[in-house]
């Protein structure tokens, strides 16, 4: 999990624009940590400040915006990719409409035990 302390002063960070709500694609940039403090991380982009999510429940690994939702900043460029992959994923598996005939109970057991899991 990413924590204001995995930013430092100077250092290269990713941020990840989800564009929630648009067509657009994911997007990731580069930016620049200008400070960090006990409670934001600030980068060179308009003076934008991130903080930890509040939320103890999303083990996502990643600092939220305060202000603008579906924006994350990473310290390395591949969890921000892991990112959109676990969140298309998710999209993908609450999209689906399983045809009880098309899999087995073995198969459709197996996805509900891995699934499960995370309870």
């Amino acid at each position: 999990m990413v924590r204001l302390k995995d930013f430092h002063t100077g250092d290269v960070a990713y941020e990840l624009n989800m564009h929630i709500g648009s067509n657009y694609d994911p997007g990731i940039k580069e930016r620049t940590v200008v400070k960090t403090g006990r409670k934001y991380v600030t980068v060179n982009y308009y003076d934008r400040r991130f903080e930890e999510d509040p939320n103890p429940d999303h083990d996502n690994g990643l600092i939220t915006s305060p202000v603008i939702s579906g924006l994350y900043l990473f310290p390395e460029r591949k969890q921000a990719e892991d990112f959109i992959e676990r969140y298309q994923l998710a999209l993908w598996i609450n999209g689906l409409r399983v045809d009880p005939c098309r899999y087995s109970l073995e198969e459709l057991q197996r996805v509900k035990e891995i699934l499960d899991k995370q309870k």
